[in-house]
C-alpha cells in the first residue's frame, strides 16, 4: 500500500485546513494509462468503499482500491521541488 512521507503530509494537512475537510481519505486513483505506464491521481474523498485499503501515516488516511494494492506496494507520495516545479508526486519509498 501507498504511504505518505512527513513534509507532503504537512502540505495536505494545510489544504485540508484551507479548503474546510474533515474526517477526509486521500484517495490514489488510476488517472491515465499510456505509453508511458500508468499515472496516478490524488483527490480527497469522503467515502470508503468495499474492500478499499487504507494506510495511515502522519495523520493523514490514504486509501485506494484493493486492486492498486499490489501496484502500489512500496510507493510513497511525495512533495517534489525542482527546477522546472514542484508537486505532489507518487515515487519509491527511500
Amino acid at each position: 500500500m501507498v504511504g505518505i512521507s512527513e513534509r507532503a503530509a504537512k502540505l495536505v494537512k494545510d489544504i485540508m485546513e484551507e479548503e474546510e475537510k474533515q474526517d477526509v481519505f486521500l484517495r490514489v486513483y488510476v488517472a491515465d494509462v499510456g505509453c508511458g505506464g500508468v499515472q496516478f491521481g490524488l483527490e480527497f474523498d469522503e467515502n470508503e468503499g468495499e474492500g478499499d485499503i487504507i494506510e495511515e501515516n502522519f495523520g493523514i488516511r490514504v486509501i485506494c482500491e484493493k486492486e492498486l494494492n499490489e501496484e502500489l506496494k512500496d510507493m510513497e507520495i511525495d512533495y517534489i521541488v525542482t527546477d522546472f516545479g514542484e508537486g505532489f508526486v507518487i515515487k519509491e519509498r527511500e
